[in-house]
């Protein structure tokens, strides 16, 4: 065991490796450790190897290793093993990591925070800087993050079903769309069986180029900064196989908006022209389907071949009209906007099969309603444009076979 009570209690000046040991100072110490070369001299060269023993300082104005005399003579710490009672993170190569006890360690399955194949990091940020096109990337512990991620790649992040990639509560948002979010997603990028959550602290997701696709992913609990929530515009391209878009929140002002309340999970921007924007499985909260002025001749649109949508907005400005194609999966509400509606919208009933288009007009609109008198089947009632085509139920009598509707 050393200690001391004046400067440090290792002072080196030449090599010195520490493999063992306790070392802690006294109140009256200036640092645990110190090493520099001096002058040039071969035998004062400051190098120091540590791969064990314990080490603590007395108070927070203490340092843990002082690495230089003055700023024209410095030494040189490698830190592979041992306990320290601060952060000397500064002094670990990249394959080891110091652990929350203060453990220094090489990386591994039980202390790194992703892998890329067999190799470790300690952050998903060095992961991500790490990985080529084609790679997937394997959280192995929940990834916090203090601003904005930027996936360039064509990659794929694997939470193997258990793992987050949240936004920190010390999160520093940007002033612009790239920066606003957890994600900022440019490449060609999987979101596999992990979730991430924006803490409320800012939007979840940004994409205007590449591709992003949900596989099994949760994003929840973002709060954007305006009315949009999960954003896909410009080349973007969007694909949910499973997981789940919900939770998510507009900034106050717009969380009871008569219409942009319905962009709080995804909105799929007016000028978005990537490939594919579909929903396979899944389930979504809130889409909106964007058109504007600057959607020229391609306003967004929207194609549903399963999951479930809990409010599907379509949107109609400018004169641009925005598509939704429904093929299959559930919809409990679906607004179709009227003419450059500015918010006025109109509820239909999602029939299977109907492309619909933003700026519906009230007297394109049938109600009908179906009474079966069978006594099982409910009576059910559709708000459709005319000349929509609709399959019926079969009706169901004791006694008697449907022939079918005439």
């Amino acid at each position: 065991n050393f200690s001391n009570t004046a400067q440090y209690v290792i002072m080196n000046w030449n090599k010195a490796e520490i493999t063992a040991g306790t070392f802690q100072t006294l109140d009256t110490a200036s640092a645990v450790l110190f090493t520099s070369a001096y002058g040039g001299d071969a035998n004062t060269v400051g190098k120091l190897t540590i791969s064990g023993g314990e080490f603590k300082h007395a108070s927070d104005t203490q340092e843990m290793i002082v690495d230089h005399y003055d700023e024209t003579n410095k030494g040189n710490a490698v830190v592979t093993g041992g306990k320290f009672d601060a952060d000397i993170s500064k002094y670990i190569p990249t394959d080891y990591v110091q652990s929350a006890d203060g453990t220094v360690e090489k990386l591994g399955e039980t202390n790194a925070v992703a892998k890329v194949g067999g190799t470790y990091y300690k952050t998903l940020a060095d992961a991500v800087a790490a990985a080529q096109d084609g790679d997937t990337i394997t959280l192995l512990k929940d990834a916090e993050l203090t601003s904005t991620l930027n996936l360039a790649k064509n990659i794929t992040i694997d939470g193997q079903g258990k793992y987050t990639i949240k936004a920190a509560n010390s999160f520093t948002v940007g002033s612009d769309n790239k920066t606003y979010c957890v994600l900022y997603v440019s490449g060609e990028v999987t979101l596999k069986d992990v979730t991430v959550n924006g803490n409320e602290k800012c939007r979840v997701i940004f994409c205007d180029k590449g591709k992003l696709t949900i596989d099994g992913a949760t994003i929840t609990n973002g709060k954007a900064p305006n009315f949009i929530g999960g954003y896909m515009t410009s080349s973007a391209s969007f694909e949910m196989k499973s997981g789940s878009i919900t939770g998510n929140k507009n900034a106050k002002g717009y969380q009871n908006d008569e219409y942009l309340q319905y962009s709080s999970d995804l909105w799929i921007g007016a000028n978005a022209n990537g490939a594919l924007t579909a929903i396979n499985g899944g389930t979504i909260g809130n889409v909106f389907v964007n058109a504007n002025a600057w959607s020229a001749s391609n306003p967004g649109s929207f194609t549903m071949n399963g999951g479930t949508v809990t409010n599907l907005y379509v949107e109609h400005d400018a004169n641009y009209g925005a598509t939704f194609k429904y093929n299959d999966g559930t919809i409990e509400h679906l607004y179709l906007s009227k003419e450059n509606g500015n918010g006025q919208s109109i509820e239909v009933t999602p029939v299977k099969g109907v492309i619909y288009n933003g700026g519906v007009k009230e007297q394109d609109l049938v109600t009908l309603t179906m009474k079966y008198n069978d006594g099982a089947t409910a009576d059910s009632t559709y708000n459709v444009a005319s000349g929509t085509t609709i399959t019926l139920p079969t009706p169901r009598r004791s006694g008697y076979t449907f022939n079918g509707w005439d």
